[in-house]
């Protein structure tokens, strides 16, 4: 092997023992050795990803560009590091979604975020938050989570599923028993450590809409309140609001209209 492969075995072999901090130090190091290595752009803007490591997942990419030009094989992937298409496809169907426009939402999700198929983990977390959006919104999405469902990976991921991915996978399963304050409980105790996951903040949100509908659901008519206001705060407008709450409005939960809007 030559150096550059052999700073390929070590990255690699980091990230197979589960290092994932480590495996991205040694990939950063080799892409400003040889800012044309693909695969270890390539490979480093997937760890930046399940990292949640949003300025690495932009900056890595931007170190490499100036030794680029659209004359040379592999500049359209670069590009798309650089840009992210799936998930820009997703952030345009977030805002056909705040507009109340859910057929946009759904045309958008089956040609560019989840009807393709992709296999790619952050292409199925993708799929994923949306579909879990348009159920909070009681949009009826199909057959859309079947393909989704059918996917399955695994890893360094350990102590993020444990610490924090089992009691969101609890508190779903709560939410779809109807045991809503279980839910509330479960995603009370770690709503605070989601940002673990990665993903962007949007992603993350999701989570928030969950608890938002367990808190209507529950009929905790204070906690509903507070964390209403707490999104108006930080999403001044029209921040997406789960069906349920509307319904929790109407059956005069003592919401404040001001912060409910």
């Amino acid at each position: 092997m030559d150096e550059r492969e052999r700073a390929h075995l070590v990255a690699v072999t980091e990230l197979a023992a589960g290092r994932w901090h480590s495996a991205g130090l040694r990939l950063e190091e080799l892409a400003a050795t040889w800012p044309h290595d693909e695969l270890a752009l390539m490979a480093a803007h997937q760890v930046d990803f399940m990292r949640g490591d949003s300025r690495m997942l932009r900056d890595r990419i931007a170190r490499a560009l100036p030794a680029w030009d659209a004359g040379r094989p592999g500049w359209h992937a670069m590009l798309g590091m650089y840009a992210l298409a799936v998930h820009n496809t997703w952030h345009l169907a977030l805002f056909h979604l705040t507009e109340g426009e859910p057929e946009q939402v759904l045309r958008l999700y089956d040609e560019g975020i989840g009807g393709p198929g992709s296999p790619a983990v952050i292409d199925l977390i993708d799929a994923t938050a949306m579909l879990w959006r348009l159920r909070l919104l009681g949009i009826d999405v199909g057959n859309r989570w079947q393909p989704v469902a059918a996917s399955h990976a695994d890893d360094d991921s350990a102590v993020f599923a444990r610490e924090a991915g089992l009691p969101v996978a609890r508190a779903l399963l709560a939410q779809a028993a109807g045991d809503h304050r279980d839910a509330c409980r479960h995603l009370r105790r770690v709503r605070n450590q989601l940002h673990r996951f990665g993903g962007s903040h949007a992603q993350r949100d999701l989570f928030d809409l969950i608890l938002l509908d367990a808190v209507a659901r529950a009929g905790e008519t204070r906690l509903l309140a507070a964390l209403m206001a707490e999104r108006a705060a930080a999403r001044p407008g029209r921040p997406i609001k789960p069906a349920s709450v509307g319904r929790a409005q109407s059956a005069r939960l003592h919401v404040p209209e001001d912060v409910a809007a």
